[in-house]
């Protein structure tokens, strides 16, 4: 199927473009996202080894 042509006003960026600031977007959101989580699991992995512990204590 041939690949269909749009005219461009002058001056207006092609779709290609905002596909690229898209993905460039999203891929820093992702970026974001996946520090907040191992973050958090971090977090999550302290608390549980103190909690181990305290337990590992009190018997």
């Amino acid at each position: 199927m041939p690949r269909r042509r749009t005219r461009l006003a002058p001056g207006a960026e092609p779709p290609e473009r905002h596909l690229e600031r898209q993905l460039g977007l999203l891929h820093e959101e992702s970026e974001r996202l996946a520090a907040a989580l191992r973050e958090t699991e971090a977090r999550r992995q302290e608390s549980h080894t103190r909690y181990l512990e305290d337990r590992g204590r009190s018997q």
